[in-house]
């Protein structure tokens, strides 16, 4: 498959992986994760199809306007301007882009964070895409080890019994990390798993934290430190671990 062809392909896959188990865009993912002009092209496509998505589902049409297009009124013996297809296409494009010119920028923004769990919280907050997609965590786990990032170990509660979507791996700090996210009732969970190594000063105690809707977990184990995520808010977040 030529890059053209899988960004053609890949032009109609939806932010957040949730396509990832559609067999029409295995081959082109693969291009994707194999290809960093195409990797690169992807996550900003994702980025820029969540913002427009996320902002539009916020807009509602003025009252009466359906009403108002099928009555066909007119005005003075002329088209109104809503009844001329190329002048309404020109009105909604240039509403869109008012819209998302300033969410553009703000996408440009690097992620932080002063701590782990704060950069964690951050980061699954924006658009991301996964880099390997399967619902099997031997296969996730064998995909973070050939590239040398850490692996989950023995995960607690419901949180070790959770279908997988898939994994990526990221760097906060300098410091490679896993990202591995999974799927419950329809709601997405983000675990990120760190080296103890590479982050010795972290609290293996379990802590948690909210911000708005987002709810964050943060623990450690002999060999790991982990950050879990999800806009399901804090309580769902710890029902997982307990």
């Amino acid at each position: 498959m030529k890059p053209d062809e899988a960004k053609f392909i890949l032009s109609a896959y939806r932010p957040h992986g949730r396509d990832a188990g559609d067999y029409a865009y295995s081959e082109a993912l693969k291009l994707a994760d194999a290809d960093p002009n195409v990797g690169r092209w992807l996550q900003q496509q994702q980025t820029f199809d969540s913002i427009v998505g996320e902002k539009l589902a916020t807009l509602s049409p003025p009252p009466g306007l359906r009403e108002s297009i099928l009555a066909g009124a007119r005005v003075g013996g002329r088209r109104v301007w809503w009844r001329q297809p190329r002048l309404l296409a020109v009105a909604a494009c240039m509403a869109v882009l008012a819209l998302v010119s300033p969410l553009v920028w703000w996408a440009a923004v690097p992620i932080g964070g002063s701590s782990l769990q704060e950069y964690a919280m951050n980061y699954a907050s924006r658009p991301f895409m996964l880099m390997e997609h399967s619902k099997d965590m031997g296969r996730l786990k064998a995909w973070l080890a050939s590239r040398n990032a850490p692996q989950p170990g023995n995960l607690p509660g419901e949180l070790a019994r959770l279908e997988g979507l898939g994994c990526k791996t990221i760097e906060y700090q300098g410091k490679k990390i896993s990202l591995v996210c999974f799927d419950r009732n329809g709601m997405e969970y983000h675990l990120f798993v760190a080296r103890r190594s590479d982050f010795s000063n972290l609290a293996a105690a379990l802590q948690m934290r909210s911000h708005g809707k987002w709810g964050s977990a943060s623990w450690g184990d002999a060999e790991h430190q982990y950050v879990l995520v999800s806009a399901a808010g804090s309580d769902a977040v710890r029902s997982l671990l307990l």
